[in-house]
């Protein structure tokens, strides 16, 4: 049953500009089973001649609006009773062969519209026992859907009541959190929680104290104590810098003074035999007077004792004896001073020299190590300092970032409660939209009031761009057809994505979890100053390992998803590869469906054959 019935039974009679008409603008009618009844009916049974002529009622006018008027009721009952019908006797004999033709034709188009209602009350008793089979159905399913809708409601609430306290506590924990860090929580006699929030100047002040005793120590150490040391007024002592290539420990004396310390040498090495004899002598004289003084103590102690000898001879050979020995001695004074004594001079005279040099560097040495004790202090001293500040800008750095992650973390919460919010908003204004409530009757046509399902009609539906034209009604199955294939479509989309992008987000979970601990590894104890040296050998090796492995794994995951795809479009093109495998999944899963589909299969194959 369509409109192009409904446009003929008009034409035929005859309609004012019935030609016009569109019969698939009166579809949308058919479609409504309250009134597809009367249009059968009428497109069936209507026809000219249950149409009045213009003649007719132009006499029926005229007989209105006569005095007479119009019997109608008992009137016209008595009327039709008082009849008396007049036979004609002068009937002809061709009229009556015409009244007989007319008669048969009357009692052949009574028979098959007698047919034509048999047949109609039978499809309307079958129709009537599909509707009552429909309704007992229709019937189960609504008390299903309203128990589903009554338990869609209950959840409904009870995940609104567990969106509402998660968001409250989501209000308090950021509430808490924003007081926690600003402090507003914080009584004044407690300290801050935070060390951005705590006052450095206190800080600041020892450091800048310690900074200034520091350095007048290294003035102290440095300046003075090497001038006192070396026993100058004026000190040109500097901090050793031995990776300074003008450094004099480095580059050595100049010339000018090498010379001069040769002169010296020279003069040194002259001078000394003669000023070498004269301590000699010195010391000789010194002995001398030492022993005569000796000498003289004795004698005195002995007069004082004993009484002096009184005989001459005795005394004159006491003198003459000491007179011997005096001589002896003079003598042999001669002849160290003559032999001996000036070539033991000038031997050593030769280690004169390194004596002389030995005192030297030994003044030097003991300059240096007095100027590297010193200096080793004042570098303990400065590491102490600077790792003092090291360790402050660690732990602000180690703040700073435990504050980025806790920002990061609260505006992705930010976000999705603004991604909640417009959603619910768009939600909210959907369903106020009247457009999509239910109306009282289907309809297979999508109205023009329906702004929403022609939007979605529109989105889904292919429209032909070559041709301007459109369908004059948008109807529901078309609707229905587009969301099948874009459903497909998408079903089509989601197994690739979810074929290439499986193996891709588990190695990438496994990369940045194997980056992460790679970071907590080699970063550990690093310094402000830049990433660490990774010098231990061991774990350049393992990296390399590792890298090695990464690759691999990474070479083996590539293959294993190419083999996976190039079995997917095997299944998707070769539908007996599809069928074989859902049986190998029934074999092994579920061998009570793969004796159901056996069946069936059996079944439809017994059709065909007898067929």
């Amino acid at each position: 049953m369509s409109g192009s019935r409904f446009v003929d039974t008009l034409k035929a009679l005859g309609y004012p500009k019935a030609e016009e008409l569109d019969p698939q603008s009166f579809d949308w009618m058919f479609e409504n089973e309250t009134v597809l009844p009367f249009l059968e009916w009428f497109s069936d049974n209507v026809t000219p001649a249950n149409v009045l002529q213009p003649t007719e009622i132009r006499e029926f006018e005229v007989l209105a609006q006569s005095p007479e008027g119009i019997l109608e009721g008992l009137e016209l009952d008595q009327a039709l009773q008082n009849i008396s019908l007049e036979v004609e006797e002068d009937v002809s004999e061709e009229k009556l062969r015409d009244d007989i033709e007319r008669l048969s034709r009357e009692v052949e188009d009574s028979k098959e519209k007698t047919d034509t209602l048999l047949r109609r009350r039978d499809k309307l008793r079958v129709h009537q026992t599909a509707l009552a089979h429909k309704l007992s159905k229709v019937e189960k399913l609504e008390v299903s859907a309203k128990h589903a809708y009554k338990e869609a409601l209950e959840q409904s609430r009870t995940d609104n009541d567990q969106i509402n306290s998660t968001y409250e506590n989501v209000v308090k924990s950021v509430s808490e959190l924003s007081s926690f860090h600003t402090g507003e929580g914080l009584c004044e006699d407690k300290s801050s929680t935070f060390m951005a929030q705590m006052s450095l100047d206190d800080y600041h002040r020892a450091e800048q104290h310690f900074t200034q005793e520091l350095t007048a120590y290294t003035q102290k150490q440095f300046f003075e104590g090497m001038a006192r040391m070396a026993g100058e007024g004026d000190s040109t002592c500097e901090i050793l810098e031995i990776s300074d290539p003008q450094s004099l420990l480095v580059k050595g004396e100049s010339k000018d003074v090498s010379d001069k310390d040769c002169q010296e040498m020279s003069r040194l090495q002259s001078i000394y035999p003669m000023s070498e004899i004269q301590r000699i002598n010195a010391l000789v004289d010194q002995q001398q007077l030492v022993s005569a003084c000796q000498y003289a103590e004795r004698k005195i102690g002995t007069l004082q004792r004993e009484r002096p000898p009184t005989d001459i001879e005795a005394l004159s050979d006491q003198l003459e004896n000491v007179q011997s020995d005096v001589s002896k001695i003079k003598r042999e004074m001669a002849r160290l001073t003559e032999n001996e004594i000036p070539s033991a001079i000038e031997e050593s005279s030769v280690l004169q020299k390194t004596y002389v040099l030995k005192g030297d560097y030994d003044l030097k040495l003991a300059r240096q190590d007095y100027f590297t004790s010193n200096q080793d202090q004042i570098i303990n001293q400065l590491v102490q300092q600077r790792s003092r500040n090291e360790f402050l800008a660690m732990a602000y750095e180690v703040e700073a970032r435990n504050h980025r992650d806790t920002h990061k973390l609260l505006v992705a919460v930010a976000m999705d409660l603004q991604r909640n919010s417009k959603e619910l908003k768009d939600r909210m204004q959907m369903m106020s939209d009247p457009s999509i409530t239910a109306a009282r009757h289907q309809r297979g046509t999508i109205s023009d009031r329906d702004t929403f399902m022609t939007r979605l009609h529109n989105i889904v539906e292919e429209t032909d761009a070559t041709t301007d034209r459109h369908h004059l009604f948008l109807t529901y199955s078309g609707l229905v057809e587009g969301v099948e294939k874009l459903k497909d479509h998408l079903e089509s989309l989601h197994t690739s994505h979810a074929s290439t992008s499986c193996s891709q987000d588990n190695r990438l979970a496994l990369l940045e979890k194997n980056v992460k601990s790679f970071e907590a590894m080699v970063y550990t104890g690093s310094v402000r100053g830049g990433q660490p040296v990774l010098s231990p050998q061991a774990l350049i090796d393992h990296q390399g390992q590792l890298e090695n492995e990464l690759q691999k794994l990474e070479q083996t995951i590539l293959e294993i998803v190419t083999d996976l795809s190039r079995k997917e479009k095997i299944l998707k093109t070769d539908s007996l590869q599809a069928t074989e495998r859902e049986l190998f999944l029934y074999f092994f899963n579920d061998p009570e469906r793969l004796d159901q589909v056996l069946q069936d299969l059996n079944t439809r194959l017994q059709a065909q054959l007898v067929s």
